[in-house]
């Protein structure tokens, strides 16, 4: 396998996500380049840093919740918001109507 292949491959690599075969070409191929042991020992630091960030930021017990509810008050309010404004419109136009209507026939 080539760098250029190995190299396209490794963050896979680093993350377990190749078949077997493939991982194993790569393991082997990984001690014998300089440059492609640095991309998998960089990648390897990243991973251990977003690993150590991801665990310490930890949601309180009915977060998701608390913000689901509040994304739902606010489309319902957006949804309550256009109604009033559309209604604001239309009801003067059908009282307009209904006048000139019962007018005409009088």
């Amino acid at each position: 396998m080539t760098c250029e292949i190995v190299q396209s491959k490794l963050t896979a690599y680093v993350d377990h996500q190749l078949p077997q075969d493939e991982w194993q070409q790569i393991h082997a191929h990984v001690p014998t380049c300089a440059h492609c042991r640095e991309i998998v020992i960089g990648l390897q630091s990243t991973t251990v840093e977003l690993d150590h960030y991801f665990q310490a930021v930890i949601a309180p017990f009915g977060f998701e919740d608390e913000v689901t509810q509040s994304l739902n008050d606010i489309r319902q309010a957006r949804h309550m918001n256009r109604l009033m404004r559309f209604s604001s419109f239309v009801i003067p136009g059908i009282a307009e109507i209904r006048t000139y209507s019962y007018f005409d026939h009088t």
